[in-house]
């Protein structure tokens, strides 16, 4: 053991090994992990059903008050609008041109007024025009041919609305948030406290699931479950690929064979783990505590209790079934990269597990569907299984199997894990001219 971190430190302290290896690679991932976070923010406000309808309503019109004062100018809601309806009048050749009313001084055409293009400016009853965009817009025009940023024709069949910007399009978007929506937001916030009062919150509790959960809670459990899969996953790849960069950078060089020789086939293995091993720590020690935090302050609740119900042993055996069947897997993986001269077998060995999750998947989901015994067993011998129950692991927390389940998964992915292992440190010792 004494060697084989000694080699570990002797390779660490190699600049260019360290960049490959630890550098660049952290880098990459923390800047994942960030734009994880903000992917993780987007997704739970959209999934959040905390706020009330009117509180929705009163959100838009708050965004469109605000958007109205960056574009024209105006801060809260606008002025009544002003109507203008364009007449024609002879220009100084004695031609006919379109004009606004000379009686409004204030109908001067700007950029983010409307439109509305019609044959007949003067008769076209506009009241349901003035009543959705009033305060919204300063102006409304009514002619033939002039022209701003948003255009409606009133007239065509189906009507249609035209934006020729980016900025006339978002106007018009806001506008169509009625202020009469406020009134229907309270009537549906009344109906669906009527409805919630009287049906009673969402609780799902399958036969041979250990506890129930809230299905307005589910969002959420599964969006933080994922976060902590996608840290796995991570930290899996970055030991994955970590064995295979050593191997390249010193078989490169020309130097793999004499170094094993020197050191010792288990020795310098060992070194491969300890540089493995080191690589994933560092991943995990600067981005758990950053995606912790984000998840916590998002949903305003522990990680723990959000997933669990603050059963921090639950948590923890579920964390280590989770994990063990990831590396299971990830070694796997990396035993079909070691042997990519190998073309069908190391096919094999990436694609099987993968495989075999899926179909572990689409079976365990379909057991759910089916209300028998039998399925539930089904489904219990599905949960435990190495690579198969990798599904249902990875949502144990939101469909709670026995504790039984996950521990037998956890010992079998372990026992399977010690023996890929072995073979793999034996074929590594007398396949490295084939790396």
């Amino acid at each position: 053991m004494r060697e084989t971190l000694r080699l570990s430190i002797i390779l660490m302290r190699i600049p260019r090994l360290f960049g490959t290896l630890f550098l660049f690679p952290l880098i990459i991932s923390l800047v994942f992990v960030v734009l994880q976070t903000l992917a993780t923010a987007a997704l739970i406000k959209a999934v959040h059903t905390e706020a009330s309808p009117t509180q929705r309503v009163e959100a838009q019109k708050q965004q469109g008050n605000f958007v109205r004062e960056i574009l024209l100018g105006q801060k809260g809601a606008l002025d009544p609008i002003e109507t203008c309806r364009w007449v024609f009048s002879h220009n100084s050749e004695g031609g006919l041109i379109e004009i606004p009313p000379p009686s409004k001084p204030n109908c001067k055409i700007e950029k983010f007024d409307v439109v509305l293009r019609t044959e007949h400016p003067d008769t076209l009853n506009i009241d349901a025009y003035v009543d959705l965009l009033d305060k919204k817009f300063k102006r409304l025009h009514l002619c033939r041919n002039c022209k701003t940023d948003v255009i409606i024709t009133p007239e065509t069949t189906p009507v249609k609305a035209y934006s020729f910007s980016v900025w006339g399009l978002i106007l018009l978007k806001m506008a169509r948030h009625s202020d009469k929506l406020i009134t229907h937001a309270t009537e549906v916030e009344s109906d669906e406290d009527r409805i919630l009062n009287t049906l009673g919150h969402d609780i799902l509790d399958l036969p041979g699931l250990k506890k129930q959960m809230a299905v307005e809670d589910m969002n959420a459990a599964i969006i933080t479950i994922l976060n902590i899969a996608s840290l796995v996953v991570i930290a899996l790849w970055l030991a994955l690929k970590a064995h295979r960069k050593v191997l390249d950078y010193f078989a490169a060089s020309g130097s793999l064979l004499p170094l094993v020789a020197a050191s010792g086939r288990g020795v310098f293995y060992g070194a491969l783990w300890v540089l493995t091993i080191t690589r994933v720590f560092c991943f995990l020690f600067s981005s758990v505590p950053l995606c912790w935090f984000a998840i916590e302050d998002l949903t305003e609740k522990s990680v723990g209790r959000l997933i669990y119900s603050g059963d921090t042993a639950a948590f923890f055996l579920w964390a280590i079934a989770l994990i063990s069947t990831f590396c299971l897997a990830a070694l796997i993986g990396s035993i079909g990269d070691l042997k990519n001269k190998h073309s069908l077998v190391s096919f094999l060995y990436r694609y099987v597990p993968f495989a075999l999750c899926i179909v572990g998947g689409i079976c365990w989901s379909i057991s759910l569907l089916i209300d028998t015994s039998t399925s539930q067993i089904v489904r219990d011998i599905l949960s435990a299984l190495p690579l198969i129950g990798m599904v249902p692991v990875l949502l144990a927390p939101v469909f709670v199997p026995s504790d039984n389940i996950l521990v037998t998964q956890a010992l079998l992915s372990v026992t399977l894990l010690v023996v890929a292992v072995r073979i793999n440190i034996r074929w590594f010792g007398s396949h490295l001219e084939e790396i």
